[in-house]
């Protein structure tokens, strides 16, 4: 879809994030990557976020975007990160600020408010307030009394999988035309196939060692436990790489040691990560059966990234996973399962041919999953319920 955003609608976008920006953190990559997809589809866009210690660049300069991203800094106390009591305190505080500076606005015309769920109850002042609003959801939600106003009164609402509009409507008083699915996405024009010898040239890795990299940060949540067992049973020929984190964090959070082929490279910037993707034999999109999250709600942005770099994949084969990638484009394995998964990883070494047609069919599934035509999507969706 390649017509703009003020051929549908007329209006400013307050989109309200109770995030700290800029942040290294996926959900700060989504939200400005959606924000940026917005303006370039022709939205008057605005970013409302709390007051938090952070990184002084500007969004533009820190994530490399192409255009700016207007941000509204209003007051909070800067306590997210002391425990969840502070936490609820700095949430409430945003919310009690954004609740005045939206109210202020409540007379302008074609103003619409968009958010996501940062958590279960920090949009709750939302309803309160005379201006249509629409939510991201990435997750389910508890059948609470806010939560029960809060989608009374909703505008609309982009899930996104189908499992989560599947559950908010049989919890909720929603209208299915009020709710549409839209997974995350990658930018197509930052994320792109780059040879492995050149990667590989630009990193300092070998060109002959057999490297199988997981990209993202190390929590308990993410299916990592089985990656100890793993290096062992692949053996001392196949280094296992880890983008995002430490040995000392893998170590905390797993609870196991670390075998000498399980490679940590830290945290790197995000307009690093096509190289890193390109220089793997494979990349890992891992999961749990054990979290609810990782197993149903998550639409890992890291899976449209590989996929639009034409890496090769290996997969945890959980519901949430399999809306996004196959067997036709992706190597899918048992989640939780070390020995399922160290069987696909020789099949992919064993087969470099099969793997690299399998990496082309993914980048081939990417061009329909850009940040662009997601944006696009979701204004004619805003449009149709304003209108």
């Amino acid at each position: 879809m390649q017509k703009g955003y003020t051929e549908y609608i007329s209006m400013k976008l307050y989109y309200i994030a109770n995030f700290r920006m800029p942040s290294e953190r996926a959900h700060g990559i989504q939200v400005v990557k959606m924000c940026e997809a917005l303006i370039e589809s022709g939205a008057d866009l605005t970013l409302i976020v709390p007051r938090r210690k952070t990184d002084t660049r500007s969004l533009r300069e820190f994530y490399g975007l192409r255009v700016d991203v207007p941000k509204q800094v209003l007051f909070a106390f800067d306590w997210y990160t002391k425990g969840r009591i502070f936490y609820y305190i700095s949430s409430f505080s945003f919310m009690i600020s954004s609740f005045f500076f939206l109210w202020g606005k409540r007379n302008e015309k074609e103003l619409v408010v968009y958010t996501i769920d940062a958590d279960n109850w920090s949009y709750a002042h939302l309803p309160l307030i005379p201006l249509q609003y629409f939510c991201e959801m990435h997750g389910s939600k508890p059948c609470t009394l806010i939560n029960k106003l809060f989608f009374r009164r909703i505008s609309g609402v982009i899930t996104i999988n189908r499992f989560i509009k599947e559950s908010l409507l049989n919890r909720f008083s929603i209208s299915p035309e009020c709710i549409i699915v839209e997974h995350d996405a990658v930018d197509i024009t930052h994320f792109v196939p780059i040879p492995r010898a050149d990667a590989r040239n630009r990193l300092g890795i070998p060109y002959d060692q057999k490297l199988i990299l997981y990209v993202g940060r190390i929590l308990a949540w993410k299916g990592l436990e089985i990656l100890s067992e793993t290096a062992r049973a692949v053996g001392d020929t196949v280094t296992l790489g880890i983008v995002g984190g430490t040995r000392e964090q893998f170590v905390k959070v797993m609870g196991t040691d670390v075998p000498e082929n399980i490679i940590f490279y830290g945290g790197k910037d995000f307009i690093e990560m096509p190289v890193w993707i390109a220089a793997a034999d494979a990349v890992l999109l891992t999961s749990t059966a054990h979290n609810e999250t990782s197993y149903r709600w998550t639409s890992p942005m890291k899976a449209f990234e590989y996929m639009a770099c034409g890496a090769t994949i290996i997969a945890a084969d959980t519901p949430a996973i399999r809306e996004i990638v196959s067997a036709k484009n992706a190597y899918l394995y048992q989640p939780d399962d070390a020995n399922s998964l160290t069987q696909v990883i020789r099949t992919v070494l064993e087969d470099p041919q099969e793997a690299k047609r399998r990496g082309e069919a993914a980048l081939i599934a990417s061009r329909s999953c850009s940040w662009r035509g997601r944006a696009d999507r979701v204004l004619q969706f805003i449009g149709r319920i304003t209108q």
